[in-house]
């Protein structure tokens, strides 16, 4: 299953390497690609995950998750 989004806030590389890390945690993820600093994601799945399963990982943060 692939899932797509944006993340907004990314103000650099290791902004994405963080949340490409972000994303691995959540169990059923099997790959992540984001592209740039424009934040479009996808997401490769094992199974259905909601966007507000994914807004829960970056809670803490200054990135927000949009569709």
């Amino acid at each position: 299953m692939n899932i797509t989004f944006i993340i907004q806030g990314f103000h650099c590389d290791a902004c994405i390497r963080l949340s490409t890390m972000k994303l691995k945690k959540i169990a059923g993820v099997q790959e992540v690609n984001i592209s740039g600093l424009d934040g479009k994601t996808e997401i490769q799945t094992d199974r259905e995950i909601s966007l507000d399963e994914i807004r829960a990982v970056f809670q803490d943060t200054e990135y927000t998750i949009v569709e």
